[in-house]
């Protein structure tokens, strides 16, 4: 029985290694989701309507995403005692710029449109560890798709990565959430489900002739309102401050309009005789 006792000792060892280990990994994931807070970062509206348009539909994800940024943890590597949580914060909708009251270290630089940062926790303490930009800012979208049941958007990241951002119409959700995370090689497919998966019809009277034609219609009504305003004040100031009542004199410049109005008359005199005489040349034969 004596041979035993040192490895019955050691096994034990282990086991209140392992088991203190373990409460360790709980009580710093516990700590980690209960303390988890985006880092020092601002909002630029960039696109701040977020709406999307392929094969004649329209897609507002303004409201699918988490205000500012979603944030979508892309691993956990726990060793006792510290847990390092690697997560990627972004928004199709808006940009990153440098909070200048923290340390830089801290924080993705300016026109940031995709982050990567990892963070290691040690119980309620937490230390970002390392920060890259993972898209620009102004990087264009590499592909806009859309997929059976909403719409996909993808953008190239470091190390030929690709981050796909894949939104499935459902539309009883209405409600902001964080994405779910499938990591596939070389892609970071993050996926929602939300009514802004959901297409609209866009209207056919959204064609440039209609929009051009209302401008037409504005710049109209602008003039036509201002001529209104200036006859209206230019009467009421020769009528208060003039004692001028009879008409045209209590018209403002009543000379250039009364003017303007008979050589107008005359103008169209000119062109209804120059008319009449070319038509009634046409009842003369030569002989």
């Amino acid at each position: 029985m004596n041979l035993y006792m040192p490895s019955i000792a050691v096994s034990w060892k282990t086991v209140v290694r392992s088991i203190v280990t373990a409460a360790l990994a709980i009580q710093t994931t516990t700590a980690f989701a209960n303390s988890q807070q985006l880092p020092a970062i601002f909002l630029d509206s960039s696109n701040p309507g977020c709406i999307f348009s392929i094969n004649g539909l329209s897609y507002n994800l303004s409201s699918v995403f988490l205000t500012p940024f979603f944030n979508a943890t892309l691993s956990e590597d726990f060793h006792a005692p510290t847990l390092d949580v690697v997560n990627l914060y972004g928004s199709p909708c808006s940009v990153m710029t440098v909070d200048q009251s923290k340390p830089s270290e801290d924080q993705c630089p300016t026109n940031t449109r995709f982050c990567e940062i990892t963070t290691n926790w040690k119980h309620t303490d937490a230390r970002i560890t390392n920060v890259r930009q993972y898209v620009a800012g102004d990087a264009a979208i590499a592909a806009t798709t859309a997929i059976s049941d909403g719409i996909s958007l993808s953008y190239n990241g470091l190390n030929e990565t690709m981050v796909i951002l894949n939104i499935h119409c459902k539309k009883e959700i209405v409600a902001p959430s964080e994405p779910r995370v499938v990591i596939d090689l070389k892609q970071i497919q993050l996926n929602w489900d939300h009514a802004g998966g959901c297409g609209t019809s866009i209207p056919t009277g959204s064609s440039p002739g209609s929009s051009s034609m209302s401008t037409t219609g504005f710049f109209f009504t602008i003039l036509f309102a201002g001529l209104f305003g200036y006859f209206i004040i230019g009467m009421a100031y020769n009528y208060s401050v003039l004692k001028i009542s009879n008409f045209p004199d209590i018209l403002p410049h009543h000379e250039l309009w009364t003017a303007l109005a008979l050589n107008t008359m005359d103008f169209f005199a000119f062109l209804r005789n120059k008319l009449t005489g070319s038509f009634g040349g046409n009842n003369y034969v030569s002989l």
